[in-house]
């Protein structure tokens, strides 16, 4: 996992000061109006690489006791999990809607990825990640959701 981590913090570095300079081409501010087109992706890049140093520093101080296989059996069978899920949620969302497709998406996710699973936390997540993502995107940033049957 050692050289996994290191190879995926430097290109994640790579990665982060290419959008960086993508972001620095455009306008990072236009004037009183509030954030440019550049703003989002330059910050973005400036936590992905911070992230990123983080991730190789952590690698070079931290000493490794065994080498995992990362496509062990059981990440597999997390990974095709998370996957299969996640496409089901998509399909879901102009049958149900964004806000019950996801809050199906994190009730399940953290129901059969969790280590611990506590009936109380998924029906939480379910509940609560919904909510919040409404309260952020639909209330605070005005970003219309799609709509299902049910009109949520």
């Amino acid at each position: 996992m050692k050289k996994a981590d290191q190879i995926t913090g430097a290109l994640l570095l790579a990665l982060s000061v290419y959008i960086g300079l993508t972001g620095l081409s455009l306008e990072l501010w236009w004037g009183d109006e509030g954030p440019g087109p550049g703003f989002l992706p330059f910050f973005v890049a400036v936590c992905l690489a911070i992230l990123s140093i983080m991730l190789i520093l952590n690698t070079l101080m931290k000493e490794y006791k065994d080498e995992n296989n990362i496509f062990s059996q059981e990440g597999l069978k997390l990974l095709a999990t998370l996957i299969g899920s996640s496409v089901v949620a998509g399909l879901l969302v102009n049958l149900v809607g964004m806000i019950v497709a996801m809050g199906l998406l994190a009730g399940f996710l953290v129901t059969f990825l969790a280590e611990e699973r506590k009936i109380i936390t998924s029906i939480g997540m379910a509940v609560v990640l919904p909510i919040v993502l409404y309260l952020i995107f639909r209330v605070g940033l005005d970003v219309p959701f799609p709509k299902g049957i049910l009109g949520l």
